[in-house]
């Protein structure tokens, strides 16, 4: 009992960059260690479509990631269904990997949801490629489905526990606030160069405001 309360402890303090990539394996290999001895194609597709939707998460409030969930279903899904469905034809789908992977890439240099979508994307079209599913439609259903049951997951999250995006943001702003104060500190100590605790100071500085922009 008193393991399995610090376990749920340990589990439910972690930062949230390591808590969700707690829950990303989880996710992934769940629906793997319960399904694929029955259904291996299923399960295949429902763990790619997570591992590559996972890519998209981020810290956010709920509208936000509702938002991002139904952008991020619809672009990969009709990627999925568009590339998979040319699988039987090697030139087709070659020449539209090139396509699409030049595209992507241009995409992802426009700005952060460029990043976010479009080298995930490049990366579901290589799991296609690789896999080489027997029924490309269906495992393009299969992904579409690993697409819904992640974003399920992080709505439900993100419902249950609001303010965790904000609390975390919170912890790291205070922390490179006691940074900052340290680096201010070091301006008046005779045995640090003055140049090198005002750049560091500077540094820190400019950390703190991308920190207050997102909180």
């Amino acid at each position: 009992m008193i393991i399995n309360q610090k376990f749920h402890t340990a589990i439910f303090n972690l930062p949230e960059n390591e808590s969700d990539a707690f829950r990303n394996i989880v996710v992934i290999f769940l629906p793997i260690v319960i399904g694929f001895r029955f259904a291996p194609e299923l399960v295949t597709g429902i763990a790619t479509g997570v591992l590559i939707i996972s890519v998209t998460d981020g810290p956010g409030n709920l509208k936000g990631k509702l938002k991002t969930a139904w952008a991020s279903l619809l672009f990969y899904t009709s990627l999925a269904f568009v590339f998979n469905g040319f699988l039987h034809d090697p030139l087709t789908s070659g020449c539209l990997f090139g396509v699409f992977s030049f595209l992507l890439a241009f995409w992802s240099g426009t700005g952060p949801l460029g990043v976010s979508l479009g080298i995930p994307a490049i990366g579901l079209m290589i799991f296609s490629l690789g896999l080489r599913p027997h029924d490309p439609v269906m495992f393009s259903v299969y992904i579409a489905v690993g697409f819904a049951w992640f974003q399920s997951i992080v709505l439900l999250q993100t419902y249950l526990w609001p303010f965790r995006s904000l609390q975390q943001e919170l912890k790291n702003l205070l922390r490179l606030n006691s940074k900052f104060l340290y680096a201010r500190a070091d301006c008046y100590n005779p045995e640090v160069p003055l140049d090198q605790a005002y750049t560091k100071a500077l540094n820190l500085h400019l950390l703190i405001t991308d920190k207050q922009e997102s909180v």
